[in-house]
């Protein structure tokens, strides 16, 4: 099976916990999900502290485009190569995606729908854009806590409970010394 991830957060010098999220989760796919093909989609060179493991089932693809990467060049490398899944791990999706994907997204947080008031407000627009596309195009949303779980069902009534499985974050425990 082909299992697309978009991972163009890891292309981005400033380190913070979603791209730690993403990367570490880079370091164990391969491990649980051996037999499967991962094709890891970035914009043009990963951040040499996050970036993915080189792994037999691992397909990096360099895609670089100037603007609206996911909604453009990321949407159209999909259709094109028409893998079987799809990875999201922020809360973001192409608006385009064709409905024979079965995609699966991660979603961090509700701040800035539960406290709008502290984010500028250009880019409350954009944070709704991203959220509203990700929880209309995904199969399956991965919440990081019960309380984003139940943010999600309070902002999105029509949002069925069962498409939202709360999965905490681990930890590193090379990191932590354990």
């Amino acid at each position: 099976m082909n299992i697309a991830i978009q991972a163009s957060d890891l292309d981005h010098a400033r380190i913070d916990g979603t791209r730690v999220y993403v990367s570490e989760l880079l370091k164990r796919f391969f491990l649980y999900a051996p037999a499967e093909n991962f094709d890891i989609y970035h914009q043009e060179t990963f951040n040499s502290l996050l970036a993915p493991p080189k792994q037999l089932n691992y397909q990096e693809h360099a895609i670089p485009f100037p603007y609206a990467w996911m909604q453009t060049r990321f949407a159209w490398e999909l259709y094109r190569t028409q893998p079987e899944k799809l990875f999201l791990p922020i809360q973001a999706a192409p608006v385009c995606i064709l409905r024979s994907l079965d995609v699966t997204a991660t979603i961090h947080d509700l701040a800035f729908k539960r406290f709008p008031e502290t984010f500028p407000k250009h880019h409350l627009w954009k944070l709704n854009f991203m959220l509203d596309t990700v929880v209309r195009q995904a199969d399956r949303l991965i919440a990081v806590s019960t309380s984003t779980k139940k943010d999600l069902l309070e902002f999105f009534p029509a949002l069925k409970e069962e498409k939202v499985t709360v999965i905490h974050h681990g930890f590193n425990a090379d990191f932590f010394g354990q």
